[in-house]
């Protein structure tokens, strides 16, 4: 009885697997709609008991991401973000490889991605267009900002978008 329940019980509610398709998902979370088709690079779902992150990458047309920067982004910012991702919000993302999320090192005063090295090319490209939402919990000062949150990454020139959210 007891192997039953280690063992069946978190395989019930670790997960957080989709009961929609990737691009459902994707809508419901952005609100940006995909029109033109779509070809699934990785999804992970590291979620187990309420706790982790699931990734979508996926490449589309030229003609769809010029289409969704040329609107507002999701999660009410008035315009899209540029360059490299915030430290703070990006330092949660690891978009499902083997490493990790990457972690924060300051020299000097300046402060950079360290770490898992496939998660700092996706977060530092000067392409990306990106937006995010916080979820939790700026209300609890610096120590938990962004501790569940989504962060939407478009790469123009890839024609590849990243789709992470998360909950530690």
């Amino acid at each position: 009885m007891k192997l039953i329940f280690y063992v069946l019980i978190p395989i019930i509610f670790c997960s957080c697997s989709l009961e929609k398709s990737e691009e459902e998902y994707f809508t419901t979370v952005t609100g940006l709609e995909i029109t033109d088709s779509i070809q699934i690079i990785s999804e992970s779902d590291s979620y187990y008991i309420g706790e982790g992150e699931y990734s979508l990458i996926f490449k589309t047309s030229k003609s769809q991401i010029e289409k969704w920067i040329s609107e507002k982004p999701p999660w009410g910012l008035g315009e899209w973000q540029r360059d490299t991702v915030d430290f703070n919000i990006g330092f949660h993302c690891s978009f499902g490889t083997q490493e990790g999320s990457p972690s924060l090192s300051t020299t000097n005063g300046t402060t950079n991605y360290s770490g898992n090295d496939e998660a700092i090319k996706i977060l530092s490209d000067t392409n990306n267009h990106y937006s995010f939402q916080e979820i939790c919990c700026p209300e609890q000062g610096d120590a938990l900002r962004f501790h569940n949150g989504t962060l939407l990454i478009i790469k123009p020139n890839k024609k590849t978008v990243y789709l992470s959210v998360w909950d530690y």
